[in-house]
């Protein structure tokens, strides 16, 4: 699709997930030629775990922190929850906002930007 989506065979249920490459993604794929650098799981904790003590926060972080960051960060964006699941291969809604971290505080903000909730509606 004109190199803007990525399609992944997940490990944990062997169906494909399709993905937009996000520009910055885009570049970094580019610079190795579609080809990245493999790295085991526990390498890549480990580097990650390297960041995190140089950035000075004392928190355990794995590379599982950094799919539900996007989670996270996607449905706080605006992204609709059903989209987001189709790239993290969550099944149904309930367990999909189990999943992200968002508190009741920002879900309202979250709600009041819609449409529904604006002068508009009415």
């Amino acid at each position: 699709n004109d190199n803007t989506m990525l399609k992944i065979c997940t490990e944990k249920t062997s169906k494909d997930v399709i993905i937009p490459i996000h520009p910055f993604v885009y570049s970094i794929l580019k610079k190795y030629r579609g080809v990245l650098p493999m790295l085991s799981h526990q390498k890549f904790n480990k580097y990650i775990k390297d960041v995190v003590a140089l950035a000075g926060i004392d928190k355990l972080i794995t590379s599982h922190c950094a799919r539900r960051s996007f989670a996270t960060n996607a449905f706080k964006s605006g992204v609709p929850s059903l989209s987001i699941m189709q790239i993290t291969g969550h099944t149904t809604e309930k367990n999909f906002l189990k999943y992200i971290k968002i508190t009741k505080e920002e879900n309202a903000i979250y709600l009041s930007k819609m449409k529904f909730f604006s002068n508009e509606h009415y």
